[in-house]
């Protein structure tokens, strides 16, 4: 009986650690300008900023619900009036599926961005 409680108890905790670590870093799907950058500390929990370098914007989310397998956030550009509740779910350490609904209403896959190449940036500074 411990050792069921035990385990009920430690499962979702070791879920909700994957979430952080496969939701953790950059995206970008083939729709949009925008880059997800996503990052998790102990003190603020998850956080989100959208980067357009083709609009020269920043846009801030906000996660209104977290569960072990998927966060959902609320996204409002005050620039162009977008405004959007995302539901993001991991599907492989490279892809997230991002339901959107909203300003948009829609379902599309956001692949990991690469910022190094063998301890490089892969970006130039020229």
């Amino acid at each position: 009986m411990k050792k069921a409680l035990f385990i009920l108890f430690i499962l979702p905790l070791l879920s909700f650690g994957q979430l952080q670590e496969n939701l953790t870093g950059i995206w970008k799907g083939d729709r949009s300008d925008y880059y997800v950058m996503i990052v998790y500390n102990e003190v603020d929990g998850f956080q989100f900023s959208n980067i357009s370098f083709v609009d020269g914007d920043l846009v801030k989310e906000e996660v209104i619900e977290e569960k072990e397998d998927y966060l959902i956030t609320s996204v409002w550009n005050p620039d162009n009036g977008y405004n959007a509740i995302i539901k993001y779910t991991v599907i492989n350490e490279n892809e997230i599926l991002c339901e959107f609904e909203g300003g948009s209403t829609n379902k599309t896959t956001y692949r990991r961005v690469d910022l190094f190449d063998n301890g490089k940036y892969l970006f130039s500074k020229n």
